[in-house]
């Protein structure tokens, strides 16, 4: 889902759109159409409905999608997002708004922007963490809130969705986990047992600087034909695994992290965790209340830009959810232990769903031999297909 607004027809692009003098530029998969006056261009998907049911909406929508709107009258382009945008965009003033290269103003999660035809930048600034709820909740409730919001999230997609399920497990708790729900709704979707990456004319253009520059495809697939990726992504940050932020959220609580792991557990994250920890922190962290601390974190997490789409594959990302996050907030420390240790809430959503798909786990976050155990699965699903 990559772009460029600016005054020339950019060659680092496939598709091109006028918007009277300004280029909108993209790689593939996005979609154009006239809507009362307005030439909409548009990609991604909306949780709750086809994306086209709300090309012109201005109330807040979920999912992972970007769509431009160019006023015809008016001459002003409006960028229209989902609530929590996956991306970051960068503007380089009176010359070029883009998310494929990083300028010297940012504009985060939390903007919306209108465009004049001088490339004037208009930012709106909206709240997207919403409410921020202190009060204790149980395991039991959090495991419920959790596994309710997904099922629900997944299945309105899955149940408007048109497009083929290419379903990828990578050995980890969050490509499963994903997958779980999917396999509990439908049978629809197919295995993709292998790395897949197909060339198009913008990932030829642009490949060497995308890895560089955006550490999450250097771990995605791509087909040319038009299709969804189920991703477990970002699922160590929104499921209240990542390093960074249980070391962070450890110290705020005065926590040794050693405490989370003195224990054996089936899905080991402790070797993982002491190899991608950053130990530095911001010790303002300290003067904060709960509620400023929990914002503060929310909002590390909703600009915690991975990835997005790439052509004609869009990724269906239903981890990055903050309302899950702040669920996670809620729990007694000691009741988190098992998830920072072992992802055993995920493990037990999972279990959930289905408890056979446990067993093709790896059994260490990360390291060695990720797809070890999947071998399994790839033989059972190959023998029932005759192959």
């Amino acid at each position: 889902m990559f772009f460029s607004l600016s005054f020339n027809l950019d060659s680092r692009f496939s598709n091109h759109y006028s918007f009277g003098n300004i280029i909108l530029n993209t790689d593939s998969g996005w979609l154009s159409k006239d809507v009362d006056n307005t030439l909409v261009v548009y990609k991604g998907y909306c949780d709750e409905c086809p994306v086209t049911d709300i090309l012109l909406a201005n109330e807040r929508h979920y999912g992972n999608f970007c769509i431009f709107r160019y006023n015809k009258e008016t001459k002003q382009i409006e960028i229209y997002t989902d609530h929590w945008r996956s991306f970051i965009f960068w503007v380089n003033e009176n010359n070029e708004i883009t998310n494929l290269v990083k300028h010297s103003t940012t504009i985060w999660a939390d903007s919306n922007v209108s465009v004049d035809q001088e490339l004037n930048v208009v930012e709106t600034k909206k709240d997207v963490i919403g409410e921020i709820v202190t009060d204790p909740i149980t395991l039991d409730k959090g495991i419920e809130f959790i596994y309710d919001k997904l099922y629900s999230k997944i299945k309105k997609f899955v149940e408007h969705n048109t497009l083929p399920l290419h379903a990828f497990l990578s050995g980890g708790i969050d490509s499963m986990l994903v997958f779980s729900f999917v396999k509990k709704i439908t049978s629809d979707y197919e295995f993709i047992f292998e790395n897949r990456m197909q060339w198009d004319y913008f990932w030829c253009q642009n490949h060497k600087h995308i890895a560089r520059n955006f550490w999450g495809y250097t771990q995605i697939h791509h087909w040319t034909d038009p299709c969804v990726l189920l991703s477990g992504a970002p699922g160590d940050e929104f499921m209240f695994r990542n390093p960074n932020t249980i070391f962070v959220w450890s110290k705020y609580h005065g926590i040794d992290i050693e405490h989370y792991f003195d224990k054996k557990y089936r899905y080991e994250q402790k070797t993982y965790y002491y190899k991608k920890v950053v130990t530095k922190y911001d010790n303002s962290i300290h003067d904060m209340d709960t509620v400023e601390f929990s914002r503060y974190l929310c909002n590390q997490m909703i600009n915690d830009a991975q990835h997005w789409h790439l052509g004609n594959t869009l990724t269906f990302t239903p981890l990055r959810d903050l309302d899950i996050f702040k669920m996670f907030l809620r729990l007694d420390p000691d009741e988190l232990g098992p998830q920072i240790g072992g992802g055993e809430i995920s493990l037990k959503l999972i279990e959930m769903n289905d408890p056979d798909l446990l067993n093709y786990l790896s059994d260490i976050k990360n390291l060695s031999s990720t797809y070890h155990n999947l071998s399994k699965l790839m033989d059972k699903v190959l023998a029932s297909s005759g192959q």
